[in-house]
């Protein structure tokens, strides 16, 4: 979906895809903004994507849906994501155990080696 203003301060929101002729030949593209630039997303060409371009034409619903579904390489990089989250979280707390245990402490946010004052 891409913004395109109508008036200043306001927008409104359209999904902009088309087939683009190259040589003799029709591709089907779909355009996504990915920050502040437009990208193409080869969808295909021939009757597949005469079907896709009919279905996504007549179905914004479908192309809602379409986003909102996972991929499996995604799920499986998003559990991978999550155990190294965990993995990380384990081992800063390991090496925060051992430098208190060693006698360090933070001082805004470094870690610093205690000192001993002799009370006499």
């Amino acid at each position: 979906m891409t913004l395109v203003a109508s008036q200043a301060g306001q927008g409104r929101a359209c999904s902009t895809m088309g087939w683009e002729q190259r040589g003799n030949n029709s591709y089907y593209y779909k355009k996504e903004r990915v920050g502040s630039k437009v990208k193409s997303v080869y969808v295909g060409r021939g009757d597949v994507a005469q079907m896709s371009s009919q279905i996504q034409a007549n179905s914004p619903l479908l192309e809602r849906l379409a986003r909102t579904i996972k991929s499996p390489e995604t799920i499986k990089h998003e559990k991978a994501e999550a155990s190294l989250e965990q993995v990380t979280d384990l081992v800063q707390l390991l090496t925060q155990a051992t430098l208190v245990a060693a006698g360090f402490h933070t001082h805004h946010g470094q870690w610093r080696r205690r000192r001993h004052v002799d009370s006499d």
